[in-house]
């Protein structure tokens, strides 16, 4: 079974995924569970363009659009996986806003947990999720998750970055898929408060 969690960033997407994964482990301990994270497969500043990495110095690239994200190497990734295949995962350095790291992973698993802001852009894969999940949370709150992640020195940069890159992406990016998922889940809740019938029985016949 593969998931898909998608929601504007500091919308609940990486808190409810790790949840839904202790969830599946309770419901089922044999049960193998890798998250894969969209970060992850974000096109490092090694890879920017003379004109790219101009922009992006001047806070003025937009990170949050779909050809910054490698969906070849994420689809790649995902196939592996499904077919039990080894892959390499690279890791993503937020500060660094580059790859720091790669792991060589040789097991194989039971579900696969997607999440990031931008997993149903690409149709194919959008089309290999079994069950959708779109995490609603208002920007305000958003933001303040966000700014959270850095040091105050760059607050104000993030700031005038959100909202000249940011808002504009979830309108164009996000929002539409509001209505195209299974469930809409309320990224200001608990896992048990998100929870239901319809979300339960989806998993369960899904892994039976």
């Amino acid at each position: 079974m593969i998931i898909g969690i998608c929601g504007q960033s500091g919308s609940g997407k990486t808190t409810f995924a790790k949840n839904l994964f202790n969830f599946l482990k309770f419901f089922n301990k044999n049960l193998k569970i890798i998250i894969i994270s969209m970060d992850n497969f974000y096109k490092g500043k090694s890879k920017f363009s003379e004109e790219e990495m101009e922009k992006f110095n001047n806070n003025n690239l937009n990170l949050d659009a779909p050809k910054m994200i490698n969906f070849n190497d994420l689809l790649r990734t995902i196939y592996n996986i499904k077919n039990g295949k080894p892959f390499t995962l690279p890791i993503y350095g937020r500060m660094e806003n580059d790859i720091i790291n790669t792991y060589h992973i040789y097991d194989t698993y039971d579900i696969i947990i997607v999440e990031g802001i931008l997993v149903f852009q690409n149709k194919k894969l959008f089309n290999l999720f079994d069950i959708k999940f779109y995490i609603e949370t208002r920007n305000l709150i958003a933001l303040k998750r966000r700014l959270n992640r850095y040091d105050k020195t760059i607050r104000e940069k993030k700031i005038s970055y959100y909202r000249r890159f940011v808002v504009p992406s979830i309108k164009k990016y996000i929002e539409p898929y509001k209505d195209k998922v299974d469930f809409i889940i309320d990224g200001t809740k608990s896992l048990e408060e998100n929870l239901n019938e319809n979300i339960i029985m989806k998993i369960y016949n899904k892994i039976l």
